[in-house]
């Protein structure tokens, strides 16, 4: 799911009721209703992204293709056929392009000019893409490693950043050094200039399925899965660390599942975590309480504050659950 720039407008992919096909709702988040009809896919969506203007979304599906709509409509106003399933989208800073990720490469495609998709990068594997905060590069990871490139021209502009086992989340810095997160619990920093690495900043208790940095990056959030303890009685949970001294800086937000997405509150006072557990959680964190606790009907893969810090906006199985945020009174 993705939500607008101005928090007025979800948008959402789920499976429909053609079969193997899927459909896109967006609804307006101040009426709870939808704005349009649903628009209708013959094949899988795997990807959706909103432009940064809030102004088009693009999906990438199973048939090869990045669809491109303008928010509002239920028709396709562009396309683009990359002949392999499109695995992941997002946009540039501008929103006049889409980058989009096949098993095999990384391509960017131009929405303002009538021009093929051009392919940026090759690759042994589907990555996910993280840009950076200054829109000028594309962190792209999948297996083990790390790429920095250039996202106009494909340049790799630091050697890859490469791992011991399997890189789960990778979020750019304010700085624009690069956090990652790998299979071996640990989080680290990288110099994206030169790939190397500035430190391991701290081992988590088990596999890393969520990771996010404060809007100063002075510290990070996790959400992960408390793997091999089995005397544990909390086997998921989210934490704060610092980044600087790599010590946890909240005590255990804890779930009896795996924590799949943690995340702050627009002013950073708050704590939402999404769980296999089929809960949502808001936690307090000056004080680690939990102030409510949110039933779902089946694992709550992501959830979210609006940007007004007063709504929180959860997805599971194939529905969408908009709550009243603890503590916006």
């Amino acid at each position: 799911m993705a939500i607008t720039q101005d928090g007025r407008v979800i948008v959402s992919a789920c499976g429909s009721d053609r079969d193997g096909g899927s459909q896109v709702v967006q609804w307006d988040l101040e009426t709870n209703n939808p704005i349009c009809k649903e628009l209708q896919f013959a094949s899988t969506i795997c990807s959706l992204a909103v432009s940064p203007d809030g102004k088009l979304f693009a999906t990438g599906g199973t048939d090869g293709c990045v669809r491109v709509s303008e928010v509002g409509s239920a028709n396709v106003a562009n396309e683009f056929l990359l002949k392999s399933p499109v695995y992941r989208v997002c946009w540039s800073a501008t929103s006049n392009r889409i980058f989009a990720t096949t098993a095999t490469s990384i391509f960017s495609c131009s929405i303002q000019e009538a021009e093929r998709p051009n392919r940026l990068f090759k690759t042994k594997r589907e990555q996910r893409l993280r840009l950076s905060p200054d829109g000028q590069r594309l962190a792209a990871f999948g297996g083990v490693s790390v790429d920095v490139i250039n996202a106009v021209t494909g340049e790799v502009i630091c050697p890859t950043v490469r791992h011991r086992l399997k890189v789960s989340a990778v979020r750019w810095t304010p700085d624009g050094n690069l956090l990652t997160a790998s299979d071996d619990y640990f989080v680290r920093e990288w110099n994206t200039q030169t790939g190397s690495l500035v430190g391991e900043l701290f081992r988590a208790p088990g596999w890393i399925w969520d990771l996010q940095c404060s809007r100063d990056a002075s510290r990070i959030l996790i959400g992960t899965e408390n793997t091999g303890q089995a005397s544990v009685a909390k086997p998921g949970e989210a934490r704060i660390w610092d980044r600087k001294t790599g010590e946890p800086i909240s005590d255990s937000l804890s779930h009896s599942f795996h924590v799949l997405g943690a995340r702050f509150s627009p002013n950073e006072k708050l704590v939402v975590t999404a769980s296999v557990d089929r809960t949502t959680a808001i936690w307090d964190v000056a004080t680690n309480r939990q102030l409510k606790k949110l039933e779902h009907p089946g694992t709550v893969y992501e959830a979210k504050f609006h940007k007004d810090g007063k709504q929180v906006i959860s997805r599971a199985c194939e529905f969408i659950f908009i709550w009243p945020a603890a503590g916006s009174e």
